[in-house]
């Protein structure tokens, strides 16, 4: 998840008696930006969104009378300590298998600051999908991951053996105890990359021992 988007939820969570937040605002915000494609919103959409159809409203608050606006900012104040709890599970992003299948399959490719820890993905299509600051030690065993990306990640752990990484990059990760043995690597760019506590692991290292970790 974005760094904007986060600091957006964290601004949710301060308490809206004292008004220092524009809540309103702060979730019309994150409301666009669900319907622009970010479906890892939909917790927060769903929980507080479900029958408020003024939502495309609220930018025009200042409009409103000063009774009809405290009206509207009442579930924020009695509901706050859900919708806190809704935002920390959230900025965890510890996906569940089936949650990140269903936002690729609906064309999400990138990914940001999430946590795949353990999951199981062998046999998947997942053909460009980016992933960028993520926790990955994930078994990727015979995955297609053409053209996929790798940056600034943590795939210690990572099983990759027999995986279809042509034309794939990898970036700025850490790969301890990682395997590679029988992937499919043509064209794939490895650099500047870290084991443990090197720096520097690079595309010669790849080629050289990397690939035949099994």
């Amino acid at each position: 998840m974005k760094t904007e988007l986060i600091e957006r939820l964290i601004c949710l969570k301060e308490n809206p008696d004292k008004e220092s937040i524009d809540h309103l605002s702060e979730l019309h915000a994150l409301s666009e930006a669900y319907d622009s494609g970010l479906w890892e919103l939909q917790p927060i959409m769903t929980h507080f969104l479900d029958g408020w159809d003024d939502l495309p409203t609220l930018k025009e608050k200042g409009l409103w009378k000063e009774d009809r606006f405290k009206d509207i900012r009442k579930p924020f104040t009695q509901k706050h300590n859900e919708l806190v709890e809704t935002i920390d599970k959230l900025v965890e992003q510890k996906l569940s298998k089936a949650a990140f299948l269903d936002y690729y399959s609906k064309g999400q490719r990138q990914f940001s600051e999430i946590d795949l820890e353990d999951l199981d993905l062998r046999d998947t299509q997942l053909e460009g999908v980016i992933f960028e600051k993520c926790a990955l030690p994930v078994d990727f065993r015979n995955c297609n991951l053409p053209s996929s990306r790798f940056i600034q990640s943590n795939l210690k752990t990572s099983d990759f053996r027999k995986t279809n990484l042509k034309n794939s990059h990898m970036t700025q990760v850490s790969f301890e105890g990682c395997k590679f043995k029988g992937a499919q690597v043509e064209g794939i760019v490895f650099e500047d990359n870290f084991c443990y506590s090197t720096s520097g692991i690079g595309q010669q290292d790849f080629d050289k021992w990397l690939i035949n970790q099994a």
